[in-house]
């Protein structure tokens, strides 16, 4: 059989690799890539559970990039009012340019033949019974002069520095217009990643009146302008001239004929919860292993897509969850104080509780517990009950003014993110503000999840029996 991988990052190179695994002999591996070898970016995040089970199942390339991780506990949140790191959250990441190396040498070492420097398409290849199609996803990019005539787009662009930062950090700079956030997180020895995030005003407000050669210039000249305290005289890399827009994406049909999506191609979740590369590389090892034991071609792409398509819906849920909170920052920053809203960060996609909170951070848990105590709450005297997510009234019974008791019979994730999305959506403004009740009643078991609700703001009260 003859396989075609358009596409050489982390995706194809991962497709190619697990489907001559699973094949061996029988399978005719080429991957065709339209960049040249070298052009592979910054860094990517893999958890490590990722990259401890690709090298248990024997893949060369995750042992070979193994040592080569940066890897890290806990994250900091950076702003001019007062710094916050919050311990937990292990992490790993790797130079792009060194997780493709390994694989292009497995995928050789396999019998992958690899074509470089040349667009490619499924019509240039008739003879081949199967084509990957891992080219990743499209992303509108807007040209600095789009910016400024009035987008109101949430922009985002990569750099690099060779600021070697300890953790996961987000570095947030007050414009005048809006907040601009640094994603942060180290790679290797000497280089970090900046992708910088923020409304289209407080842009306009960096880039106004900024004059450079190109827009590449001018864009980095605006961004090193706006986070010069925290890069401390290091260096910004890359060389981007537009700003671009995250859209989550999910193709309607992952199949079509011979071919199949894989990765970004098939589905993309916000850059903010770092998932990408490793629901790419599941993506490859599932299409492999379907492919393997199917009687056919076609019936193993669908296999894998009808298996794969609810496990990244999943991911993807978290990160637009996790672009949403984001995008509502400027709600909250004068609310919160920096430890509030760095546990609002934690607990956006509905993980965290305060027992976890109690031991990893204990002085982050009395602060968050104090400040709490000290908000100002509304009467909560005739409240209206909704059970959520069974009451359809739910959302407009807390879009409505007047104060709200959401009961919560059945607490799993999928609740919880969306319980955190709504209260976010509709109540937890007023709620900060004191202007109004909202409380929280579910289980005893699952007190310890709701507390960590009511630390971040979310709600004004915590109660717990029968919903």
């Amino acid at each position: 059989m003859r396989f075609t991988v358009i596409g050489g990052g982390p995706a194809g190179l991962g497709a190619a690799i697990s489907v001559k695994r699973a094949l061996g002999p029988r399978a005719e591996v080429t991957v065709h890539d339209r960049r040249d070898p070298g052009q592979d970016g910054f860094g990517l995040i893999l958890s490590p559970r990722t990259v401890a089970r690709y090298a248990a199942l024997g893949f060369a390339w995750a042992q070979e990039v193994a040592g080569s991780t940066a890897s890290w506990g806990g994250l900091a949140v950076l702003s001019a009012r007062e710094p916050v790191t919050v311990a937990g959250h292990p992490a790993r990441a790797v130079a792009r340019s060194l997780l493709v190396g390994a694989m292009r040498r497995e995928a050789r070492s396999l019998g992958c033949a690899l074509v470089d420097g040349a667009e490619a398409d499924e019509a240039d290849f008739p003879d081949a019974d199967g084509v990957v199609d891992a080219r990743g996803a499209r992303h509108r990019a807007f040209t600095l002069a789009e910016v400024e005539a009035g987008t109101e787009e949430v922009h985002h662009v990569w750099y690099a520095t060779d600021r070697r930062f300890p953790c996961l950090t987000f570095v947030l700079v007050e414009t005048g217009a809006g907040v601009l956030t640094a994603h942060t997180y180290p790679y290797g020895p000497d280089r970090s990643a900046f992708i910088v995030e923020g409304p289209a005003s407080a842009w306009r407000a960096v880039l106004g009146g900024r004059r450079g050669p190109d827009d590449g210039a001018r864009l980095r000249a605006a961004v090193r302008s706006a986070f010069a305290e925290v890069l401390a005289g290091h260096e910004l890399l890359g060389a981007a001239t537009r700003l671009r827009s995250f859209r989550t994406r999910t193709a309607p049909r992952w199949r079509t004929g011979r071919r199949v999506l894989i990765g970004d191609a098939a589905h993309s979740a916000h850059f903010s919860v770092g998932s990408g590369t490793t629901m790419a590389l599941d993506d490859a090892l599932s299409l492999a292993e379907h492919l393997r034991d199917a009687p056919d071609v076609a019936t193993g792409m669908d296999g894998y897509a009808a298996v794969r398509r609810p496990e990244t819906g999943r991911v993807q849920a978290l990160g637009r969850r996790s672009a949403a909170w984001w995008a509502s920052l400027p709600a909250r920053w004068s609310e919160l104080s920096e430890a509030e809203l760095a546990w609002s960060l934690v607990t956006r996609t509905g993980q965290g509780t305060t027992s976890r909170l109690r031991v990893d951070n204990p002085s982050l848990h009395d602060e968050l517990v104090a400040r709490a105590r000290k908000r100002p709450v509304a009467g909560a005297g005739g409240a209206r009950a909704v059970r959520y997510p069974e009451d359809p009234g739910a959302a407009a019974a807390l879009a409505a003014p007047g104060p709200v008791e959401v009961l919560v019979d059945r607490l799993d994730a999928a609740t919880r993110v969306g319980l955190v999305d709504l209260l976010e959506r509709t109540a937890e403004h007023d709620v900060l503000r004191g202007r109004r009740s909202v409380a929280l009643r579910v289980r005893p078991g699952d007190r310890d999840w709701a507390e960590a609700q009511l630390l971040a703001g979310r709600v004004s009260a915590v109660g717990t029996g029968a919903p």
